[in-house]
């Protein structure tokens, strides 16, 4: 299937509409700790002042009670191979219960002075926290990471190269090391599976990554209108549509891992699963005009045949030990999630994987308006 062929430029309005839904007052604190020429420089409207202009690419991090975890995230980008005055650190706490921002702003004053702290008064979600991590820098490249993972030595500059070696804008990737926090408990080893590449589809043939691995022009994400706030569960997801929608291709950065933290606990590992599946029919529901009616339905009568054994397999799976029993958790909140979603969106949704795009509808789509 052909995609459309663009060359994003910089544009004012775009910024607009990705900014326009976070300069309220929901940011209720805004720190930066730069130089102590910058200390301090705030707007009229207390937010942040740009990043600076040296800054070749930006992490932004969105934390919701990160407390216990965004120390070893924080750190990690610390040692990074690339110098310190070509990157810079914008993380959003998320309107956090704990004492996330506390945290940050210590490690930021005492380690990270291209470090910058947004705190919200509420709890947003990760779309809308990255969102106004981006309305904070004015770095030509973003780089989303999540609060309770750890970068690799060379992320940054792996990230880095595979975005500035390409003659045309792309999204870039990194590998996914679960094998890292291997001591946390089983779910980090099921399968044997250490690393994995994080690309796979959705839709069928929309190439996609987790939204915590990946990087891309800052042009590139405002053409696209950045996140959709109402995308909750499966923002990443619908973004990566959007930037195949623009064209964009989906690249390596090559050396870059993502040492991710997986759910520890069963009840965890179940209510992600439902999440992430039950979002799944909102996804089908907004780009339902791309689909084709017949290719869906085939899919979905495909993947009721196939619940019984699947049922059954989880149940099996429960008495294989610790391992067995979080794929048996992941199985049944899958199950339970797109049940879920299902009902709520008033769309049928157990297979959202096969090849069901309508090349012709996708023709004359603009990305940015999904």
């Amino acid at each position: 299937m052909s995609k459309r062929n663009r060359s994003w430029s910089t544009s004012a309005e775009r910024r607009e509409i990705v900014a326009a839904d976070v300069s309220s007052s929901d940011v209720s604190i805004d720190r930066r700790s730069r130089s102590s020429a910058a200390d301090g420089a705030m707007g009229a409207d207390g937010a942040l002042d740009a990043a600076a202009p040296s800054a070749r690419i930006a992490v932004l991090i969105s934390a919701f009670n990160a407390s216990s975890t965004i120390l070893e995230t924080l750190e990690g980008f610390l040692q990074q191979d690339l110098p310190s005055d070509q990157w810079e650190v914008v993380v959003v706490d998320d309107g956090s219960t704990d004492d996330t921002s506390i945290v940050v702003h210590s490690f930021i004053e005492s380690h990270l002075p291209q470090g910058a702290l947004v705190v919200m008064r509420h709890n947003v979600g990760a779309a809308r926290g990255r969102s106004v991590a981006r309305a904070h820098t004015e770095a030509p490249n973003i780089l989303f990471f999540d609060a309770d993972d750890v970068p690799s030595p060379d992320y940054i500059y792996a990230h880095l190269r595979a975005l500035e070696s390409a003659d045309r804008d792309v999204m870039s990737y990194a590998l996914v090391d679960t094998g890292y926090f291997a001591h946390l408990g089983p779910s980090h080893v099921v399968g044997g599976a250490v690393q994995k590449a994080t690309v796979n589809t959705v839709l069928g043939e929309v190439p996609f990554a987790t939204g915590g691995t990946v990087a891309l022009p800052s042009r590139l994400f405002d053409a696209v209108a950045g996140y959709d706030h109402a995308m909750l569960g499966c923002e990443d997801l619908d973004f990566s549509v959007r930037v195949w929608l623009a064209g964009t291709d989906l690249v390596m950065a090559d050396g870059a891992r993502c040492y991710y933290r997986q759910r520890s606990r069963l009840g965890q590992i179940y209510r992600q699963r439902v999440g992430y599946a039950s979002s799944h029919a909102l996804l089908v529901k907004k780009y339902w005009s791309l689909l084709d009616p017949w290719r869906y339905g085939y899919w979905q009568l495909r993947a009721i045949a196939q619940v019984p054994g699947q049922l059954l397999a989880a149940v099996r799976n429960w008495f294989k030990g610790p391992e067995g029993k979080v794929l048996a958790v992941e199985q049944l909140g899958t199950f339970a999630g797109y049940a879920k979603g299902s009902w709520k969106h008033r769309i049928p949704v157990l297979h959202p994987w096969g090849r069901m795009i309508d090349p012709k509808a996708v023709a004359a789509v603009d990305a940015s308006a999904y």
